[in-house]
């Protein structure tokens, strides 16, 4: 009886490469459509960030409130301290102290020296943290776009909140990275971590912040929390008492 053919090998090769490239197109077109989706999600979520940071930003220039400073170093409290806060003509936020500075023992001779220098490098770096504090919070709508035109903004899931968080690297200093909780279904940021430096990156700092909303649907950072291993400097603010101001 006369056998079947089953083709020469040349057709079986040229079926396989076939069958392979069609594998493989399917393959690479599901990435595109995954990265394609997920590229739309990144850019609603950047979106939805931007307009509302900028919004807020607008809002809380309407406001005052009351900043509550406390500085621990070496794990103990040193300092309490409360100022009266608002935005000014340049669109920074002008803080004054309330009340008389609370009382310093006083100390003589070199140990009096020796503590009058420590207390005003400490104030001195106070005020560096405060200008690092001032690049994050609020987040900038311009910087968060400077830093997505240079591919430098991921979208990382969060499977505790239900949510994905933003990441952007380079943000306002080289080498740093900025982590913000945006609520989609709200349109509110919930939270933002910070890894940044002062000065150099030898002296870091991590930084949180939590965001609360005021009566008024404006978002405001309710509590922030700095950290300078470097310096065992441990600063906690805390915002409150937002009151509108008269136009």
């Amino acid at each position: 009886m006369r056998q079947t053919s089953l083709g020469s090998p040349s057709q079986s090769s040229r079926v396989g490469v076939l069958v392979f490239s069609a594998v493989a197109a399917a393959i690479l077109s599901a990435g595109r459509a995954e990265a394609q989706q997920g590229n739309g999600a990144m850019l609603d979520r950047l979106a939805a960030v931007k307009q509302n940071a900028a919004a807020n930003q607008q809002a809380l220039r309407k406001y005052s409130w009351v900043e509550n400073i406390q500085i621990a170093l070496n794990g103990q409290v040193k300092g309490n301290r409360q100022m009266g806060c608002q935005y000014g003509a340049d669109g920074k936020p002008a803080c004054n102290p309330i009340g008389p500075p609370p009382a310093q023992p006083q100390q003589r001779g070199i140990r009096g020296r020796i503590a009058a220098e420590k207390k005003e490098d400490l104030q001195e770096y106070m005020q560096l943290v405060k200008s690092v504090i001032g690049m994050y919070v609020p987040p900038q709508a311009e910087l968060m776009e400077h830093a997505f035109r240079g591919g430098n903004v991921s979208l990382a899931p969060q499977p505790a909140a239900g949510e994905s968080a933003l990441t952007f690297k380079n943000y306002a200093q080289q080498g740093d990275s900025m982590s913000l909780d945006f609520a989609m279904a709200a349109k509110k940021l919930a939270a933002l971590q910070v890894n940044t430096y002062v000065g150099d990156p030898s002296n870091p700092v991590r930084m949180a912040v939590q965001f609360a909303p005021l009566p008024d649907g404006t978002n405001h950072p309710a509590h922030i929390v700095v950290n300078a291993p470097a310096k065992n400097l441990q600063v906690t603010i805390d915002n409150s008492n937002y009151q509108r101001i008269a136009p």
